[in-house]
């Protein structure tokens, strides 16, 4: 039992940054490479934003479990880190909880402009209005997740090695 509780905020932020390799991977990757990809391919943004619009969907609610490991370990971290990691991990992790929270309303609202039987826009200059929000939206909420990412690697270092001699000894031994 000591062997795994020695062992736990190693699996806990490894658990953290494989929920966020998902989460904000899965939509950097899509933001880069699917989307001018899909664009070339299919002809055009009006094809690709029907399809976006589904997986932003998904990257929205894989964002929800991410959030909650992410929790997790942001709670554990907050007791033994410095006070970068004990109050920017908590203060980064609301302001993605609060731009998801953002995203879900954004999306609902420019679904209310889209007729996807028949792949059309109902107003274009809403849409771009509506969509110019959530792209800034998400953009807050990916630079968030960037600085979030850094502090969980930094929670795991003291100067020079892991987070603590217990976890640099068993690592090493």
């Amino acid at each position: 039992m000591t062997m795994i509780r020695n062992y736990l905020p190693l699996a806990r932020r490894y658990l953290a940054i494989l929920a966020m390799a998902l989460w904000m991977g899965g939509f950097t990757f899509y933001s880069l490479i699917v989307i001018p990809t899909a664009s070339k391919v299919l002809g055009g943004e009006r094809e690709v934003g029907f399809v976006t619009q589904q997986v932003t969907n998904w990257l929205n609610l894989i964002g929800i479990g991410a959030l909650l490991i992410l929790l997790w370990n942001t709670l554990a971290e907050r007791k033994k880190a410095g006070f970068l990691v004990s109050y920017g991990l908590p203060a980064t992790w609301l302001v993605m909880v609060l731009s998801l929270i953002g995203l879900f309303f954004a999306h609902a609202w420019i679904d209310q402009l889209l007729d996807t039987a028949n792949h059309k826009v109902l107003s274009y200059s809403h849409f771009f209005d509506r969509h110019r929000l959530y792209m800034i939206i998400a953009t807050i909420q990916w630079c968030s997740a960037l600085a979030h990412l850094l502090l969980i690697l930094l929670a795991g270092q003291k100067v020079g090695g892991l987070g603590s001699q217990r976890e640099t000894e068993l690592v090493t031994s």
